[in-house]
């Protein structure tokens, strides 16, 4: 009887036998460093606010005797110490609120009262003199070139309209009374020079001065807290 010869063994793989369990590992090793790579990675963290500064900056600075009684002193100043801060918000506020050219100004008043003895004091208590209150409505800064920076007024509505939040935030205290302090916004360039603060009750001189802005919050700080 004729032996049939067996059929050839298939060749050996070089990557058969225990080599092969590597393949399984490697694929779900790669699948977790995968998974870990589409995890959104922390971000560096967040600055820390900017601290307002103290630096000087250009201002103008006055007082004078009012014709009520007592003496009032103000401070203009830019809204923001920081010029950026001040371009933006004087971009926004001009779309906004629909407003000419020109940038955002605070003015700080003090209503001293004259005590008997010539002195000004801060707080109107126990003070003989009687002094008018100010009515600042109409405020106006001016330089020798004209008209510089205002108080802002909201727009004249029709019946149905709604004023723009922003308006009752910005808009101007309607009295000062003595021994009172108050700030408020004003809108327009910057004066050249030597300026006037106008108003009902006659004008003060404001003169250019490197100021030290006081800490206390502006207006629109106010808004922004409420948005």
């Amino acid at each position: 009887m004729t032996s049939t010869p067996n059929p050839p063994l298939p060749p050996r793989l070089p990557f058969s036998g225990p080599l092969l369990l590597l393949f399984p590992a490697l694929f779900f090793a790669g699948a977790v460093q995968y998974q870990r790579a589409q995890r959104p990675q922390p971000g560096p963290p967040p600055a820390r606010p900017e601290e307002p500064s103290t630096n000087p900056v250009a201002g103008w600075l006055g007082h004078g005797v009012l014709v009520a009684g007592g003496q009032l002193r103000a401070r203009l100043l830019p809204l923001h110490n920081n010029r950026e801060r001040q371009s933006f918000d004087a971009d926004s506020l001009a779309r906004r609120l629909e407003l000419g050219p020109g940038e955002p100004w605070r003015l700080e008043l003090r209503y001293l009262v004259k005590e008997p003895g010539g002195q000004y004091k801060d707080s109107a208590e126990g003070s003989s003199t009687r002094s008018a209150s100010l009515d600042l409505s109409d405020l106006v800064v001016s330089d020798a070139t004209g008209r510089a920076a205002g108080a802002l007024s909201g727009p004249e509505l029709a019946a149905g309209e709604v004023i723009d939040p922003l308006w009752s935030v910005l808009a101007a205290p309607t009295y000062l009374q003595p021994g009172e302090t108050t700030r408020l916004v004003l809108w327009g360039r910057a004066p050249k020079g030597r300026a006037s603060l106008q108003g009902s009750f006659a004008a003060v001189a404001l003169f250019p001065e490197d100021l030290t802005p006081e800490q206390g919050d502006s207006p629109l700080a106010e808004l922004e807290r409420r948005e």
